[in-house]
């Protein structure tokens, strides 16, 4: 909801002496007109085109009721010293605005911030689409950036703003989070490099929605690679198969498992070469802080979190717990 800026006290008194005098007694239908409520009804959105002028922006305000008189508009900007100053772009303007606010806002570029929401997790290719899907961004990606290198958050952005340009501040804001805390990483973490450290960050984000697992899950596949042992993290080969496009559309059987792919972390050794994802800041910090402990492997428990074991035995125990929780829970349906 847009909410008309305040005007000062001073102002509203200069109009309210200086209408009177240069209109006479219509002064009164000139001060209603620019400084009372106005015509609009509800929340409304206009786009001011490049080059309007004066004239264009109000024919464009008044045939989206968000001002009365057409005729009025110039001479309201005229008086308020505006004419140069009021800005193209989309704007929202909140019910029964007045004329005065109006230019006001127009005069200060308050155009709409729109928003679009990067989810943890996607790969990069998922994210181009995202923004290739928004019909308020423009311009072409002209190649899919780098795995890992895109920060998930909400970004504000303006209409007609270029595809590109928001690429660039993901990007800008993935580089800062990870300089500055790799520069705090503990002097005996045991990855060597960014790349290294936001592969495994991106591990962890596709293994579990959990927060408070995060750090234990990084420490699992960092004790097995202390022990050369293959990762064997089921997000990996479901990135290979699905060449970077997202998730699955089903679950993965033994023989995917065998599927040839330099992300399968069941058939190569230690790290996959990149990440397979663009992972949260929550999962960067999980990754470069692991939890301390001796767990090798982990299943799923049925409540969307996992049971960890420290060795082979505790893992089949688990799994065949958790397999009794899958049959039940596929007879109940």
């Amino acid at each position: 909801m847009d909410t008309p800026p305040r005007v000062s006290t001073p102002i509203i008194l200069i109009f309210a002496l200086i209408i009177p005098i240069l209109f006479g007694g219509s002064g009164f239908f000139f001060g209603r007109a620019i400084m009372g409520k106005g015509p609009l009804a509800e929340t409304t959105a206009v786009i001011i085109e490049p080059g309007a002028g004066v004239k264009g922006t109000a024919a464009a305000l008044q045939a989206s009721g968000i001002i009365k008189y057409e005729w009025l508009f110039p001479v309201a900007v005229a008086m308020t010293g505006n004419k140069s100053k009021l800005q193209a772009g989309e704007y929202e303007f909140a019910p029964q605005i007045s004329m005065f606010n109006v230019i006001s806002k127009m005069a200060r570029g308050e155009v709409l911030a729109r928003k679009i929401t990067v989810t943890e997790g996607l790969t990069s290719k998922q994210i181009v689409s995202l923004l290739n899907e928004n019909e308020f961004l423009t311009g072409e990606i002209m190649q899919i950036p780098p795995e890992g290198s895109l920060m998930p958050d909400t970004y504000n952005f303006t209409r007609n703003d270029s595809r590109e340009k928001l690429i660039a501040r993901m990007e800008s804001a993935m580089l800062a989070f990870t300089n500055s805390e790799w520069a705090k990483r503990a002097p005996e973490y045991p990855l060597q490099t960014v790349q290294e450290w936001v592969t495994l960050a991106s591990i962890v984000e596709a293994e579990t929605p959990k927060p408070e697992e995060r750090p234990r899950v990084a420490g699992v596949y960092l004790n097995r690679l202390a022990q050369n042992m293959r990762l064997e993290a089921d997000p990996t080969v479901a990135y290979g198969m699905n060449d970077g496009a997202g998730k699955l559309d089903k679950p993965l059987t033994f023989k995917d498992l065998q599927t040839p792919s330099a992300f399968n972390t069941y058939t190569n050794d230690g790290l996959p070469p990149s990440p397979i994802n663009n992972p949260s800041r929550a999962s960067l910090t999980a990754a470069l802080n692991p939890e301390a402990h001796e767990f090798l492997f982990f299943v799923a428990d049925g409540t969307g979190g996992h049971k960890f074991g420290k060795n082979y035995s505790e893992h089949q125990k688990n799994v065949a717990e958790w397999r009794r929780i899958n049959k039940a829970a596929s007879k109940k349906n």
